[in-house]
């Protein structure tokens, strides 16, 4: 069924987001490692693309379907009815999505930290919403797809494979590349 298979990709697509939220979470944590300071540019640059990776997955997921151009694959019509304490939030993603990430606004740029702090987005914010958006879906596929399909234990494997991984990568790494 194609609707079946349409769910699917949207839920590999927060996927993916989460993924590369709950790395750049992990990372934040190793910051103080040798290894980081050894290597600051690259972890730098890996730390502000993964965060640019989710901020912009989750304005995709929140994304108003233009009518004019083929189908977009979000959940724009479900904030209103599931993520109503959020809609602050998500609307101010979208903000980041179209004035920084998705498009070079130059006013926005000439005053990038007045910008963020206007903002206020933290990283918190997009945990709270992928976690909603996590719940939201799984109830939504439990009840309607698949009663037996949990998407809540296919996240939380993620993040738990994640966190695994990059530890140990940090092991191998300390092993194997000498520190200067």
């Amino acid at each position: 069924m194609k609707k079946d298979k349409d769910f699917d990709i949207l839920v590999d697509k927060i996927l993916f987001g989460y993924e590369q939220f709950c790395l750049n979470k992990i990372l934040h944590e190793k910051v103080t490692h040798p290894y980081y300071s050894s290597f600051k540019g690259v972890w730098d640059r890996i730390l502000i693309s993964l965060e640019i990776g989710f901020w912009l997955e989750l304005a995709k997921t929140f994304e108003k379907p233009n009518e004019n151009f083929n189908k977009t694959l979000s959940i724009y019509y479900l904030p209103n009815i599931c993520f109503k304490g959020y809609i602050r939030k998500i609307d101010k993603i979208r903000k980041l999505r179209n004035k920084a990430i998705s498009h070079n606004d130059l006013r926005t740029l000439r005053n990038w930290q007045k910008f963020l702090a206007k903002l206020g987005l933290k990283r918190d914010d997009a945990e709270k919403i992928f976690e909603r958006t996590i719940e939201v879906l799984d109830k939504f596929c439990t009840t309607y797809i698949d009663s037996n399909k949990s998407l809540k234990l296919r996240f939380d494997t993620i993040k738990s494979d994640i966190q695994i991984s990059t530890e140990h990568f940090i092991k191998y790494s300390d092993r194997n590349a000498p520190i200067e």
